[in-house]
């Protein structure tokens, strides 16, 4: 079955790019990049002293899938991880949302996107209406995303070690699945900060982009951050499970073979992701049925409800035992 949008949206003047990634993967300063470079990734949220861009209406639509079909966004229920999810009754009512948005999105026509990490769970969901998309797919060290992710203010329920690496194991991995066998590029944030110009360059050349202008001002929004995690010691940490570190080097090793164009090197690196990756996701779906979970789902559900009742210590010993 084709998808919806073939049969009513007009495509032939756009060239759709998303964003997508765990949370804290270099998502942000990228767009940056890419709006430097000529990308049109819609206006800044003003909020945001640093860049966020993502186009609410898309956000929203993403936040209301996952709502009814995830029930968490950092750790979504294995239901959104089921073949076919996207075609599920309930999301009627946002296919007829998304493509008003999409058909909206699509008069101007040229090069446009949406920078949003929770895309990364529904590429199947737009995909559906739209068609294949490409991508730039954003992987950071692991145990430098569960470390800024651990106790945020803007990700409450990400309060632990353990469910930050969670998170970066299935974004990650559902990135690399979801866009394996699309036009896309693997941005390691790492290497944009070891070597900022020739990923510009590198991405440039993925988006057409020729000015020389261009790319020395998106290059030169790459710095060090103040408290970088070296590769050295995720790779000893006792909280980085082996897979993400395997998972880590292979995306970044397929992040240069595809820059150049290296296909048969590109397949076998993407057969070694493929069997990691149904490693990992068969491993979440099990553990994703086990009590600690449930009790997730029904504080993220009912959470913000009981804690006006007279409950506080319950809560928190449930909030204890999930993150034991």
């Amino acid at each position: 079955m084709s998808p919806v949008c073939d049969r009513t949206c007009d495509r032939d003047r756009s060239r759709i790019v998303c964003v997508v990634g765990a949370p804290r993967s270099g998502t942000s300063v990228l767009a940056h990049a890419l709006i430097a470079l000529g990308m049109d990734l819609g206006s800044p949220d003003e909020r945001n002293g640093y860049l966020a861009s993502e186009r609410r209406p898309f956000r929203e639509l993403d936040q209301e899938i996952i709502r009814r079909v995830a029930v968490s966004s950092l750790l979504p229920s294995s239901l959104i991880l089921r073949d076919g999810w996207e075609r599920d009754e309930r999301l009627s009512d946002l296919r007829d949302k998304a493509l008003a948005v999409i058909a909206n999105h699509l008069k101007g026509g040229g090069l446009w996107g949406w920078k949003m990490p929770a895309t990364t769970l529904t590429i199947p969901f737009w995909e559906s209406l739209m068609g294949p998309l490409e991508y730039i797919v954003c992987v950071r060290n692991p145990l430098a995303v569960a470390r800024s992710l651990e106790g945020s203010p803007e990700v409450t329920r990400a309060s632990t070690m353990r469910t930050g690496m969670i998170t970066w194991l299935v974004y990650t991995s559902l990135a690399l699945r979801y866009t394996q066998d699309r036009r896309r590029f693997i941005f390691v944030y790492e290497r944009a900060l070891e070597n900022p110009k020739g990923v510009v360059t590198d991405i440039a050349q993925f988006l057409g982009v020729i000015e020389s202008s261009k790319i020395d001002e998106a290059a030169g929004l790459f710095r060090q951050p103040r408290h970088q995690v070296a590769l050295k010691e995720m790779m000893s940490h006792p909280s980085v499970p082996e897979e993400a570190r395997t998972l880590y080097w292979l995306a970044r090793a397929l992040s240069v073979t595809s820059a150049f164009h290296d296909r048969e090197e590109e397949q076998a690196l993407n057969c070694a992701v493929n069997a990691v990756v149904d490693r990992l996701l068969a491993d979440y779906c099990e553990r994703r049925a086990s009590w600690r979970f449930r009790v997730h789902d029904f504080l993220h559900r009912h959470g913000s409800r009981l804690i006006h009742r007279p409950l506080p210590p319950l809560l928190k010993r449930l909030k204890d035992l999930l993150t034991s």
